[in-house]
């Protein structure tokens, strides 16, 4: 199971995302944080056998950064930290939809090597394919990464898959790999 929720004192637009991001995430949770420590999140998550954990972050006052972890035994970080620059809710976009079955991701052709990283990464995370650009992609939507201008990137909600964006949508800006690599 995928536990998602929020840093300390998040902004609406952070209780969106996140709200967003549990119903199109196969097999998650949202929970409110209120005024858990860590260790508190990291607990609720053994109770619910979560087995992986997101938590999103104000940053710079903005929309800010997401942070992967897995929970099995040990907490441990999963890289990259993301980044994001803006957010395009379902509520922004007027659609507001459950979507957690028959999801894959697609991958824009001719992308950079960050976004095909990136992808792959999440793929892994998430526990979704990777489905290749064609026709007839026999899944119900996609997260679709695309390339933007400035070497930022786009992670798109779409459904059908890779034709209408439902949300939400994130523009990364920044990835962090690790402690010492640091990629734009």
């Amino acid at each position: 199971m995928l536990l998602i929720t929020t840093s300390r004192r998040p902004t609406q637009h952070i209780r969106t995302l996140c709200n967003d991001l549990s119903r199109v995430l196969p097999n998650s949770l949202r929970i409110n944080r209120g005024k858990l420590n860590f260790e508190g999140i990291i607990d609720k998550a053994l109770v619910i056998k979560a087995d992986r954990l997101i938590i999103i972050e104000k940053w710079k006052g903005g929309f800010g950064k997401i942070k992967l972890y897995t929970i099995s035994p040990e907490v441990s970080r999963f890289y990259p930290i993301i980044y994001l620059s803006h957010v395009k809710t379902q509520n922004d976009l007027g659609f507001r939809k459950t979507i957690r079955k028959r999801l894959a991701i697609t991958i824009q052709q001719d992308t950079s090597k960050d976004i095909n990283r990136l992808a792959h990464a999440l793929s892994t995370f998430i526990k979704l394919p990777i489905a290749h650009m064609q026709k007839d992609i026999p899944f119900q939507a996609s997260i679709h990464f695309s390339n933007l201008k400035n070497c930022w990137i786009k992670i798109a909600i779409t459904m059908p898959p890779i034709l209408k964006e439902v949300g939400p949508i994130l523009i990364v800006k920044n990835l962090l790999w690790d402690n010492f690599e640091k990629n734009k």
